[in-house]
């Protein structure tokens, strides 16, 4: 696995070219994983609330909580 400092306490993961990227947003720790196919997920590790980012026919992009 290779970490890497990331910027204002941003952590990068690479593990079987599984990108994560953890942050800490005030109280709120959160997970970005970008997946081999290109999709991406939010995961709130405290709440463990998980969401996908998702591009709609207009091309804008939101969350989808899963």
């Amino acid at each position: 696995m290779d970490n890497h400092a990331g910027i204002q306490g941003w952590n990068i993961k690479n593990e079987n070219d599984l990108y994560t990227i953890e942050g800490d947003n005030r109280n709120e720790k959160w997970t970005l994983k970008v997946a081999e196919n290109g999709s991406l997920t939010i995961e709130e590790t405290i709440s463990r609330q998980k969401y996908t980012v998702s591009q709609n026919a207009a091309g804008s992009w939101g969350l989808v909580k899963n």
